[in-house]
């Protein structure tokens, strides 16, 4: 069966969902709206792509009327009869416009919810939305938003980007005194400076460590910020790494901590949840589907430097059981309601569904 995926064939949620599908007897045909490396196109060294083919060939806004041109010629050469995109203003967009006959779209979070930042987003969001069979989400918040975007007009289903919950497992921890774990990039979104301040607030009583992302290019300030409070020792910024390794960084952390301002359900989240570790994080809707405050972690005010900090302490003076034990709920909760093969299975029905009705 074949299926034209649309969105950043460099994202590894997207080759995931491929190398899924092809395992699976799908032919996949890959149009990006990125403009990846030839070595970015790998997953475990492989290609996960039948074919790819880029869609769009500068940023803009105009491009995107261009870009539908290249989508539907890439649809007519493949003889594609499904396509699913991925993130509603750009992949979702394309996959509305791209003239074949099933049409499937995928929100994964900013482009609902940070939809009114960028000027037409809006619009492209609900384009996709509404010229589509259905609508794949990751949270029940989410399903809410796209629902009031449409109208309550559309097929619109939970399926989020699925854990690989055997790839992401606990793993064997030592404790050297309090570890958390920013599981976030440093992008302004996340609030990297309500974590450094916080840290910087409790690191000398109780010893921890911060696990951070390495800062990107023009996110230096994250490290004049820990020199500037005197935490920069007590700070290790791990660079980027490949896929499977990212388990081995996870089981490093005591408490993972994720707390952005608006969010979709976060795939880093839900990985650091699966490997068996607490969190805290925003309590924002979508986090609280994940997170009863004390059972799976705890729940923080969004951008609050102080009641992240008392949080971290609460951490903090939690027991090894103590800790164990939610983390032990965490992977359940993880496993119970976002295990990939679960949630492609979900998809894989609908695709077929779609097709069958022919």
């Amino acid at each position: 069966m074949k299926i034209g995926l649309i969105g950043d064939a460099a994202s590894i949620h997207t080759k995931r969902w491929s190398d899924w599908l092809r395992q699976h007897g799908y032919e996949v045909h890959m149009g990006s709206t990125t403009w990846p490396t030839a070595s970015q196109l790998e997953y475990d060294g492989q290609s996960v792509y039948d074919s790819y083919c880029p869609l769009k060939t500068r940023p803009g806004f105009v491009s995107h009327m261009l870009g539908v041109i290249s989508t539907r010629s890439w649809v007519a050469t493949h003889k594609l009869k499904l396509v699913h995109g991925h993130y509603l203003p750009s992949g979702g967009f394309y996959a509305r416009w791209s003239g074949a006959k099933h049409k499937v779209v995928s929100a994964h979070g900013s482009d609902v919810y940070r939809r009114n930042e960028q000027f037409g987003n809006d619009w492209l969001a609900r384009s996709a939305i509404n010229g589509s069979d259905y609508t794949f989400v990751g949270s029940n918040d989410m399903l809410d938003e796209c629902t009031k975007m449409s109208n309550g007009r559309k097929n619109i289903t939970r399926i989020p980007v699925g854990i690989d919950t055997n790839l992401f497992k606990p793993q064997n921890r030592r404790r050297n005194g309090p570890v958390f774990l920013s599981v976030r990039q440093t992008s302004a979104i996340y609030n990297p400076t309500t974590i450094l301040l916080a840290f910087a607030y409790i690191q000398a009583e109780t010893g921890s460590t911060l696990l951070m992302a390495e800062p990107k290019k023009g996110e230096e300030f994250i490290y004049s910020l820990a020199r500037r409070k005197e935490i920069m020792d007590s700070i290790e910024f791990y660079p980027p790494r490949p896929y499977n390794e990212m388990p081995d960084l996870y089981n490093r952390a005591d408490c993972g901590i994720s707390i952005p301002d608006t969010d979709g359900s976060s795939t880093a989240m839900l990985e650091c949840m699966s490997c068996g570790i607490p969190m805290i994080a925003s309590d924002i809707p979508v986090n609280k589907e994940w997170i009863e405050d004390g059972k799976e972690g705890v729940l923080v005010e969004t951008n609050n430097q102080f009641d992240l900090a008392s949080k971290m302490f609460q951490i903090c003076d939690q027991g090894k059981e103590s800790l164990d034990a939610m983390g032990a709920r965490a992977r359940e909760k993880v496993v119970q309601n976002a295990d990939l093969d679960t949630e492609m299975k979900k998809a894989d029905q609908i695709y077929r569904k779609l097709v069958e009705n022919d």
